[in-house]
């Protein structure tokens, strides 16, 4: 995604709610340092793996909120 998109492109969406499966290992919200580790051990830098797990999607909805 971010060779199609750019780095601000990727957003980790999650809600643990509700959720009938959970991919294997990310039982839970806890888990998501898991997620973070594999991110940085896959080769993303800390600020890629920051804006997946929160900036991009945070950017996101702060500049669709301008519009409402």
């Amino acid at each position: 995604m971010i060779e199609f998109g750019g780095e601000t492109l990727p957003a980790l969406g999650t809600d643990y709610l509700g959720m009938q499966t959970t991919p294997e290992g990310l039982g839970d919200l806890s888990k998501l340092g898991r997620f973070r580790s594999a991110l940085e051990n896959g080769g993303l830098s800390t600020p890629q793996v920051d804006g997946i797990l929160n900036d991009n999607a945070f950017d996101f909805i702060l500049k669709q909120s301008e519009r409402w």
